[in-house]
């Protein structure tokens, strides 16, 4: 570890860089089993009424255990670019990007610390395009939540090519509601959780010994407890299918089957 410090009366900064830093001791009340080494730089900026930190680090041989999944969420390779602000009535983090194996996760996140309307998680995120189907056990959005969910991990294993592009999340909740909204426990509001994402080029086999669908096309919405699924076009042994429109009224049920 090695550090360099400037400072001026109202601010202090310091920046430095780490190699080899293992997760296991973050100082972080109720993290779940964490392993793994990090490496890079850190900058860390205190003023009087903020304090805040910028890391663009690399991890080696991240493993979370988290017991609600089937498995450890265990990405072979991981980046972190990110810049974190605290003060005392918000936590913002500006993700540029985080990166799981195929996900590249990008946007903002503000947990505010006051009441009502302040004491809310809001966040504004996208990811990069990214494949479907078999990818040598690479974590991709499908294989991460059908660690938690069996219909996705179905899905997942069920999915053969295709890419997701335009995928786009953004949230709207109370604090205390924000673990239940993510593990699909309650019914949300439209205004509350909004996803959007395009299908395109998608490969898809029902049952092992179906012929696949393919060519899949298709636009899909969540709006709070709905989900939508609008132009979905696909062939079958070279023949075109009906267009298709799908409406889900009950995200949390589906998510649990």
């Amino acid at each position: 570890f090695s550090v360099e410090f400037n400072g001026r009366p109202d601010a202090l900064e310091a920046r430095g860089s780490i190699s080899g830093f293992d997760l296991a001791q973050l100082p972080i009340p109720g993290l779940p089993p964490i392993h793994g080494n990090a490496a890079g730089t850190v900058t860390l900026h205190q003023t009087s009424d903020s304090r805040g930190a910028s890391v663009d680090l690399a991890v080696t041989g991240l493993i979370i255990d988290y017991p609600s999944l089937s498995a450890p969420v265990a990405p072979r390779k991981v980046q972190v670019v990110a810049d974190v602000r605290e003060d005392p009535t918000s936590l913002r983090i500006h993700l540029r990007p985080l990166q799981l194996d195929d996900l590249k996760l990008r946007g903002t996140i503000r947990a505010g610390r006051g009441e009502d309307q302040d004491n809310r998680v809001l966040a504004n995120l996208s990811l990069d395009p990214f494949r479907l189907g078999l990818s040598d056990g690479r974590l991709q959005l499908l294989r991460l939540v059908g660690l938690r969910y069996p219909v996705w991990a179905r899905a997942d294993e069920r999915s053969e090519a295709g890419r997701i592009e335009g995928f786009e999340f953004r949230l709207d909740v109370p604090r205390d509601l924000l673990t239940n909204t993510l593990a699909f426990g309650r019914k949300t509001r439209p205004h509350e959780l909004q996803i959007d994402a395009t299908i395109e080029e998608g490969v898809y086999r029902p049952r092992p010994e179906s012929p696949p669908l393919e060519k899949i096309h298709s636009l899909v919405r969540v709006r709070g407890n709905r989900l939508e699924v609008y132009d979905l076009n696909m062939t079958r042994e070279g023949r075109p299918l009906p267009e298709i429109d799908l409406t889900v009224d009950g995200l949390h049920r589906l998510a649990r089957l």
